[in-house]
């Protein structure tokens, strides 16, 4: 839950964030944006069903859960489209690594229990309730750190002595 309610809403904040200073290429940024991740999830996914049980899974994992943040903090760094795209590989590594591993993961947790479909269907709505919950949390820290910018500087603007 927590990988997806991290993960969801950085894919729309980022087109938003080309729309903006690309007015009228916001689709193409968008679009370009979902298939660099899909091009890298794909491979990433193969290769870590190959290799989960060589590598094991929680080495991998960890390789998951450190592309998210960095994803999250170099897409702060900069403003430019192809940077800004090229910051989606590691979405794809991201996703690809626990769309793969996810189903290996309960079918360890729940073997020779029988219970793998409802534990697949628990971890899965909880996944979507993460990613559902995701642009909501981001908007709402989005538009208080935006009003609270805005009320310092407006602020700071109307105490300031010139």
């Amino acid at each position: 839950m927590l990988f997806h309610l991290a993960n969801a809403a950085m894919l729309p904040i980022m087109g938003q964030k080309l729309a903006i200073g690309n007015t009228g290429e916001g689709t193409l940024f968008l679009a370009a944006l979902i298939i660099v991740a899909q091009v890298v999830m794909i491979p990433m996914s193969i290769l870590v069903g190959r290799r989960a049980d060589r590598w094991g899974r929680k080495a991998i994992f960890l390789a998951a859960f450190i592309a998210l943040p960095l994803r999250g903090v170099l897409f702060t760094l900069s403003n430019n489209a192809g940077y800004l795209i090229s910051v989606q590989v590691l979405d794809g590594v991201a996703a690809g690594i626990f769309g793969a591993l996810f189903p290996l993961v309960i079918a360890d947790l729940t073997r020779g229990t029988g219970r793998y479909n409802v534990t697949f269907g628990v971890a899965s709505t909880m996944q979507g309730i993460g990613a559902s919950l995701s642009t909501t949390v981001a908007g709402v820290i989005i538009v208080s750190v935006a009003t609270t910018g805005r009320s310092s500087s407006s602020l700071a603007s109307r105490s300031s002595p010139c």
